[in-house]
């Protein structure tokens, strides 16, 4: 959440830099949109019986290849081929994380699971708005995709670590 709220807050300048306008932006947001809606309804089919966890580490290398490629873009044709990740990324992490929640915590602890999961995701909301802001203001564009991308890549490593070691 830290890097798609670092991006998002400032993707104005991700279009902009690519070439592209508002109406851009808007189509690029909604590309993203609207390629979430299947992951979210199709998810309990995919998953079957297949632990979360491992849905989640997909949606954080995602989220990766994401950050990397922000970095590279030349075009709004190719941020809008980006964001057809966008049902990796978010769209399985929004399905998988409540799975999550029950195989981690069981049902009897599951509000409380939701909970730290709305508190972390949150967290990274506000740190992404936060840094990104620090970033965007004091050294640009490039640095706040790469920061974020160095961030992604970090998450991404903890969580299949995580998974390894289960």
């Amino acid at each position: 959440m830290l890097f798609h709220n670092m991006l998002m807050t400032y993707f104005i300048y991700v279009i902009e830099r690519a070439g592209g306008n508002s109406g851009d932006m808007g189509m690029a947001v909604g590309v993203a949109a609207v390629v979430e809606i299947p992951v979210l309804f199709l998810y309990t089919r995919v998953r079957k019986d297949r632990p979360s966890a491992g849905f989640l580490t997909i949606s954080g290398f995602a989220f990766l290849l994401k950050a990397v490629l922000f970095i590279f873009v030349k075009s709004v044709g190719m941020i809008y081929l980006i964001q057809c990740l966008q049902c990796l990324a978010y769209g399985l992490m929004a399905a998988s994380r409540v799975y999550y929640v029950d195989e981690t915590v069981g049902e009897e602890n599951e509000a409380t699971g939701q909970a730290y999961i709305a508190a972390t995701e949150t967290i990274g909301l506000v740190l992404g708005s936060a840094l990104g802001g620090l970033i965007m203001q004091n050294l640009g564009l490039e640095t706040l995709l790469v920061v974020g991308a160095v961030a992604c890549a970090a998450i991404a490593s903890f969580m299949l670590l995580s998974n390894l070691k289960k």
